[in-house]
C-alpha cells in the first residue's frame, strides 16, 4: 500500500510540473491583469508585445512605466525610441536612442535607429554617421548598411549606395529590399540590365513584391521590351490590388 501510494504521489508531482512548465511557456497577454506592476521587465514585454502589433502610443506609455521603475534601463529607453519613431515623433525618438547609447555604448540597434530618424526629417549626413555607428559596433548586422544605402540614394551619391547595398545582401540574401534598393540605384545609373537581374532576386525571394515587378517593368521598358514590361507592370498592378 505505501509502494503504491508513493507512485501515485509521484505522478502526481510530475503532472504538477508539467502543467507549471505549460503555463510558464504560455505567450504574454497584452490585457493581462497578472502583469507585476513593480517589474520594469513586465513592462518591457509588455510595451514589446503593443509595438509589434502596431499600438504605439499604447506602448510608450509602457516603456515610460518601465522606466520609472528602472531609469537605466537601456532597452526600454531604445525600444521607446523606436515606438516614437513610429508615430512620427522623430526628435523624441532620437532623445530616447541617446539615452540607450549613453547606458550602453556598445548597442549598435540604438545607432541605427538615430539614423533611420534623422533620415525621416530629411537630415542624411546626420543619418550616414549614425549608420556608420551602428555599423563599427556590428558590422554583420545587414540593416544599418541597408539604411545608409538609402541615405547615400537620397544624397544622389548612387555608386557608394550600391556598394551598401550590396554588402546588405552578402550578409543577408534573402533581404528583398535591399536587393530592389540595389536594382534602382543601378536603373538610376543607366545599368539596366544589371538592375532587372536585382530586380528579379527580389521577386524570387517574394513573388508578391509589387514595387519589383513595377521596378523591372521601367527597366524593361527602358530596354525596348514593351511586351515584358506590360507583363511585369500587369503583375505589379494585380499585387497592388490584393494589398
Amino acid at each position: 500500500m505505501r509502494i503504491g501510494l508513493l507512485l501515485k504521489l509521484m505522478l502526481l508531482s510530475a503532472v504538477i510540473a508539467s502543467m507549471q512548465a505549460v503555463v510558464s511557456e504560455r505567450p504574454l497577454d497584452i490585457n493581462s491583469s497578472s502583469l507585476n506592476g513593480s517589474d520594469p521587465v513586465a513592462w518591457l514585454n509588455k510595451a514589446d508585445l503593443l509595438l509589434n502589433s502596431g499600438k504605439y502610443n499604447e506602448s510608450v506609455v509602457a516603456y515610460e512605466k518601465a522606466i520609472d521603475l528602472n531609469q537605466s534601463y537601456a532597452e526600454a529607453w531604445g525600444h521607446m525610441g523606436s515606438a516614437l519613431r513610429n508615430l512620427s515623433r522623430y526628435d523624441e525618438s532620437i532623445e530616447a536612442y541617446d539615452k540607450a547609447i549613453k547606458l550602453d555604448p556598445e548597442w549598435a540597434m540604438p545607432w541605427n535607429g538615430v539614423g533611420a530618424s534623422f533620415g525621416d526629417l530629411g537630415k542624411y549626413n546626420e543619418s550616414i554617421l549614425a549608420y556608420d555607428n551602428a555599423i563599427e559596433l556590428d558590422s554583420k548586422w545587414a540593416m544599418p548598411w541597408y539604411n545608409k544605402g538609402n541615405a547615400l540614394y537620397h544624397q544622389g551619391r548612387y555608386n557608394e549606395s550600391i556598394e551598401c547595398y550590396t554588402r546588405a545582401v552578402e550578409l543577408d540574401p534573402k533581404f528583398y529590399d535591399a536587393w530592389n534598393n540595389k536594382g534602382f540605384a543601378l536603373y538610376k545609373l543607366g545599368f539596366y540590365e544589371k538592375a532587372i537581374i536585382c530586380f528579379e532576386k527580389a521577386i524570387e525571394i517574394n513573388h508578391n513584391f509589387a514595387k519589383a515587378w513595377n521596378n523591372k517593368g521601367k527597366a524593361l521598358k527602358l530596354l525596348g521590351r514593351n511586351t515584358d514590361a506590360d507583363a511585369a507592370y500587369a503583375k505589379a498592378r494585380e499585387l497592388s490590388n490584393t494589398v
